[in-house]
């Protein structure tokens, strides 16, 4: 296969030159983007400053392009330019493209996706942690049975342990 028949752009020296961590476009699962007032894109990664969109229409290197981003709670449209732009797909005879583009600002759904992924990170220690009594680990153990809380205080309070 030739670099030109290949689905992803040549990348010159073949190192990575990005800034900015991308975030997988699943990472905000109610994130739609469109480029201008109609034309719906699907986000494929984005970053603090910069984004790849997957289009039906080519858009050339160097136009400048405004991006705007709509979440359930919030709209947000960002202006930007079209580093470069590839074909990726051939449905029946309808062209698809990937796009990369940079931001001439900060994308602030960066820090968003940053706190999401902390809270569940902290959530997820909290829930691991294993529950000490004076330095010392407790044993959890989790029953199902078939008694009433009144009928399961007696018994526990009535045996002379």
């Amino acid at each position: 296969m030739k670099d030109s028949d290949s689905p992803t752009p040549p990348e010159g020296n073949g190192r990575d030159r990005r800034q900015h961590v991308r975030h997988d476009a699943d990472a905000l699962p109610d994130l739609s983007a469109y480029i201008g007032r109609e034309q719906a894109v699907r986000l494929i990664d984005f970053s603090k400053r910069g984004a790849l969109v997957e289009t039906s229409s080519r858009l050339g290197p160097g136009r400048t392009v405004s991006i705007r981003f709509v979440t359930s709670d919030t709209e947000l449209t960002l202006t930007g330019k079209v580093v470069r732009c590839w074909v990726s797909g051939l449905s029946g005879s309808q062209l698809s493209f990937q796009t990369a583009l940079t931001f001439s600002e900060d994308n602030p759904l960066c820090e968003r996706v940053l706190e999401e992924q902390a809270e569940a990170a902290a959530d997820e220690a909290q829930g691991s942690a294993e529950p000490t009594v004076d330095g010392e680990a407790v044993l959890q153990l989790v029953a199902s049975v078939q008694h009433s809380a009144s009928e399961l205080r007696t018994m526990f309070t009535s045996n002379e342990w």
